[in-house]
């Protein structure tokens, strides 16, 4: 609620990942250990341009899912850059979801495994914080799902200005 009316106002900045992925890694090693799943969050030297505050929460939200869902293999967060543009990929080895649903999955209460509405299995409102708070920040997040094979879930956003100590402040890749 508090995200649609307006309440959060994004504090948009460039910074390294350095600064939340290490706290990812951190936060979802144990969850992920505890299910036999292997957590791999590649190290990034990217800076994005976007919250570092809001963008955790985002990130947060689609590990916690990839963990809940996937039964057996490898969750993975990766970084991708192309041009002026940075892709924060998570990638699972879990079921997959079936194309009639994709469509729907950001929308709120929406969950396909839960028709009776468990509440101990969640109330269907992860990914519809994701897609406002993307919007919010004016990023962009996608899914791609194979059944059988797993989904990736793809974070969209701005490169941001590199300002390491002793390195030219350029926009990332030019």
């Amino acid at each position: 609620n508090r995200l649609e009316q307006g309440a959060i106002q994004p504090v948009i900045r460039d910074f390294s990942l350095r600064e939340i992925l290490p706290r990812l890694r951190s936060e979802f090693g144990y969850a992920a250990t505890a299910k036999s799943l292997i957590l791999d969050i590649e190290d990034s030297t990217d800076f994005a341009h976007s919250d570092p505050t809001l963008l955790p929460v985002i990130l947060r939200n689609l590990i916690g899912n990839a963990i809940k869902y996937t039964q057996h293999g490898t969750i993975r967060l990766r970084v991708r850059s192309a041009a002026s543009q940075l892709y924060v990929d998570i990638i699972d080895t879990g079921p997959g979801i079936p194309p009639e649903h994709l469509q729907r999955l950001f929308e709120a209460f929406y969950q396909i495994d839960n028709p009776s509405h468990d509440q101990r299995k969640g109330v269907g409102l992860g990914l519809s914080i994701v897609q406002t708070i993307c919007r919010l920040l004016g990023h962009e997040v996608t899914i791609e799902s194979r059944l059988g094979e797993g989904s990736t879930f793809t974070v969209q956003m701005a490169r941001g200005l590199t300002t390491e100590p002793g390195e030219p402040a350029l926009l990332g890749g030019c």
